[in-house]
């Protein structure tokens, strides 16, 4: 039953504008914006542009993944 749910979700889910909408906010902040936010925000780009269907994250503490996730 839950994944199900789950799986409703991602399909009412518009990954692509929420994807838009975070970029050009890292874009309006620039040098001031979260580091973080700058480099999931230029790894989904290369990601895009590259077909990419899988990331990798290794990470000590897991704060980039959960990022890169959203």
């Amino acid at each position: 039953m839950l994944a199900k749910a789950i799986a409703e979700a991602e399909n009412v889910y518009d990954h692509e504008q929420v994807y838009q909408e975070l970029r050009n906010l890292a874009k309006q902040q620039g040098a001031s914006g979260n580091v973080n936010d700058m480099l999931c925000s230029t790894a989904t780009q290369i990601a895009l542009d590259n077909n990419v269907d899988l990331f990798v994250v290794l990470t000590s503490n897991g704060k980039i993944a959960r990022t890169l996730a959203k």
